[in-house]
């Protein structure tokens, strides 16, 4: 009776450790799934942040060209002024 008890509980651990293995092996796969979908949130952010600066300059030159074109249509205006006058 005792050698089936000491059969019952070897086979308990036997499958504990079994189990405990493949949880072990889920929580690394999980662990490694979130490092990689760490990697590409900061390539994101990256990505962003790199865009967030090109739209700055395309802003800025925007706004050199709208300066640039208003002093053009204002010299252009008083070119034409002054024909007319002569």
């Amino acid at each position: 009776e005792v050698n089936n008890f000491t059969t019952s509980i070897a086979a308990a651990v036997d499958q504990q450790g079994g189990a405990t293995m493949e949880i072990s092996s889920s929580v690394q796969r999980a662990a490694a799934g979130t490092a990689a979908v760490d990697a590409n949130i900061d390539q994101v952010t990256a990505s962003v942040s790199s865009t967030s600066d090109s739209a700055s300059h395309v802003l800025q030159a925007s706004d050199g060209v709208a300066r640039d074109t208003e002093t053009l249509r204002t010299k252009i205006s008083q070119f034409l002024s002054d024909v007319r006058a002569a």
